[in-house]
């Protein structure tokens, strides 16, 4: 009955004592929080709630449904259990291991890491030796928080330093080993983007190694820390960067991963509860929205449900101490989050609903301030700004001096750009599927207008950045996944659609993506950059027999059955690709047209004339200018040795 029989037989009377004194007090709490009154006969009418106003309003500690659970903190480490936490969890609430690592500890029994091997006899000494010397590892961590860090991060430049200077003078604990990670792993990061360095350069491969190993040897499964997470969150952005086979698998399990130790640690809910000093709630909430904005953006990539949690289980604040341009990219989480639910439906929602959530993206998109907005990616918004010099005037002047704000301008713009595209992709796939003649016809031609928008935008976000930083930005897979992405829906309009009137503008984007891609194949020999290429021109390829196919006489009003097949690179058909020796590749059929939902009652054809320059002339600034836009599609990592070297025609675009 007790684990390890502590409890004797009189221990156990006692507990139940406890327990029943505990019941009789809940028992008279409620009896004197409710009135009494007969039961009611025959039916009755509905009540607008059964929770009355005054308990629904109480924000009272005492409150069942105010209980925010227990946080123990000691050492560095912190934990966390539910108020419902089962009882044999709650009698251990203050069990944290605070003692030091044993050297005898077998490694039958060091499990708690077993995700990341063993821990090795590496000392900390030893791995301390691994360090670069002081000052070249100064230059690789600036490296980092001029180059990357920009995207956000849980440790600031500050943080870094006061870490770094630290090191020397540490015990060896579970602590240090962590902290000594965390270092490792910004190194290897600033390798990265280090343009003083060749691509991939094999020394942060080895920093990243050092990171894994010092967090194994730190017990971070068991000796939860936030410096461990702000690690786990960093090596999951190294291997979204780096030439790793399988990188991005392994990026998306170390996401998950650091979400689960954050939720193990609570930091899904506000410190405030517990009273924490000011300093610590801030970190608290900076390593939260850190690691959970970037784990909803990274399951957008994939369109996979975010290891995460839903939106009303944390009440964890915005920091007090975050930049614009995080606090804006926080928000966006939140609606991004919305849309990937929408997504992954497996019903449908009414497509008023998408409707809410894009012009909810759409509203929050115009809130940006004006220092973060993107020239590029707005005068191609014509849907908002019908002239370049109306575009001109809502935003600042692209300049070079500032790398770190330039790159954020773009950054934000192409994930508001990736949420509409994710929320809308299926609707533009119907237009195209159902009315092939005349897309802008479809009971959702807005979104597929929306869609062609926000793949323009996304192309010149990619123009305007290489552009600026045309070493740099070739570093940041991002911006190339995207546009690529945008490419990939203009062809699809030249073959499903090759007689629509906005078959030159797709074919000039494309055109435009395409020689980019050319552009840096030589400083950028990356076999994924080759396909993604290769995939370009055989669409180009198609997308112009289609268009001179439809200039022929009696074009036939429906596209050939072949052109269904390109549905499977912009994604929404259901597919089983079986690889191996022999096997056939046979996609499954589809009909994207039937899992969608009626359009919503304010639909208006005469609205689409507005979203778009006039079919028959469309203007110059249209067709030249655009931003980052569109979601990738997930690829997948087809390595050298792959048994069916054509199935990468089946990938569906997301450039590593």
């Amino acid at each position: 009955m007790c684990p390890g029989e502590s409890l004797a037989v009189k221990d156990l009377f006692v507990e139940r004592e406890k327990l029943l004194e505990r019941i009789k007090e809940l028992e008279e709490k409620v009896k004197t929080g409710s009135t009494t009154s007969t039961t009611p006969q025959g039916p009755q009418p509905v009540q607008p709630s059964p929770i009355p106003a005054s308990v629904k309003d109480s924000t009272s500690a005492d409150s069942p449904v105010a209980n925010s659970g227990t946080l123990v903190v000691a050492n560095g480490q912190s934990r966390y259990l539910g108020g419902s936490a089962m009882p044999l969890w709650l009698s251990q609430e203050d069990a944290l291991d605070t003692r030091p690592p044993s050297p005898s500890t077998s490694p039958a029994h060091a499990s708690s890491s077993s995700l990341f091997g063993p821990a090795s006899a590496l000392t900390y000494a030893q791995a301390f030796a691994q360090l670069p010397p002081r000052e070249e590892g100064w230059l690789l961590a600036e490296s980092n928080y001029r180059h990357l860090a920009w995207g956000g991060s849980a440790l600031s430049r500050e943080d870094f330093a006061e870490l770094y200077e630290s090191l020397q003078n540490t015990e060896d604990t579970h602590l240090s080993f962590q902290k000594l990670a965390a270092v490792f792993i910004v190194l290897a990061l600033g390798t990265l983007v280090s343009l003083e360095l060749p691509l991939d350069d094999p020394t942060g491969r080895h920093y990243f190694d050092m990171a894994r190993q010092c967090l194994v040897n730190g017990r971070f499964l068991t000796h939860t820390t936030l410096i461990g997470v702000e690690t786990v969150s960093m090596m999951a952005r190294y291997c979204c960067y780096a030439a790793m086979r399988r990188g991005w698998d392994l990026a998306w399990q170390l996401r998950g991963l650091a979400m689960r130790l954050i939720i193990s640690m609570g930091l899904h809910r506000d410190g405030r509860t517990w009273k924490l000093s000011p300093h610590d709630l801030n970190d608290r909430r900076q390593v939260f929205w850190d690691a959970y904005s970037q784990d909803i953006f990274l399951s957008r990539c994939w369109d996979r449900p975010p290891t995460g949690i839903a939106a009303d289980q944390y009440d964890t604040q915005f920091p007090d101490t975050c930049s614009p341009y995080e606090l804006y990219r926080y928000k966006l989480a939140v609606l991004v989050k919305q849309a990937l639910d929408e997504s992954l439906r497996i019903t449908p929602s009414p497509y008023s609903r998408i409707v809410e959530i894009w012009q909810a993206l759409v509203k929050a998109e115009a809130d940006v301030p004006f220092e973060l907005r993107c020239r590029a990616t707005t005068r191609a918004m014509v849907s908002r700004y019908t002239t370049t010099a109306a575009a001109d005037e809502a935003t600042p002047e692209p300049s070079r001096r500032d790398v770190r704000l330039a790159f954020q301008q773009h950054a934000l713009t192409l994930d508001y750009c990736a949420g509409v595209f994710l929320l809308l992709r299926p609707y533009f796939v119907h237009a195209l599927y159902s009315h092939p003649e005349d897309p802008t016809q479809s009971p959702y031609g807005d979104a597929y207008l929306a869609v062609i928008e926000r793949s323009s935008m996304m192309i010149a976000m990619l123009r305007s950045i290489h552009g600026l930083y045309p070493l740099l930005s070739t570093r940041h897979w991002q911006f190339w996944s995207h546009a690529f992405s945008g490419a990939v829906c203009m062809a699809t309009v030249c073959i499903l659609s090759p007689g629509s009137a906005l078959v030159t503008l797709a074919m000039t984007e494309l055109e435009s993506v395409i020689a980019l891609l050319h552009s840096i194949l030589a400083s950028l020999p990356r076999p994924e950059l080759r396909k993604n290429l290769a995939w370009l021109l055989q669409l180009r390829e198609r997308a112009q027999a289609k268009i001179s196919a439809a200039a022929a006489p009696a074009p036939s009003p429906q596209p050939a059955e072949d052109a269904f097949e390109h549905l499977s690179l912009v994604g929404w058909r259901t597919r089983l690709i079986q690889l191996g020796e022999g096997r056939p590749r046979e996609p499954v059929p589809s009909m994207p047209a039937a899992s969608l939902p009626e359009p919503a009652d304010w639909y208006d054809n005469t609205l689409l004339t507005s979203r778009l320059p006039d079919a028959t002339g469309l203007s110059p600034d249209f067709q030249l200018l655009g931003a980052p836009v569109g979601q990738p599609f997930p690829i997948e990592d087809w390595s050298a040795d792959h048994d069916n070297k054509d199935a990468a025609l089946e990938m569906l675009g997301l450039w590593q």
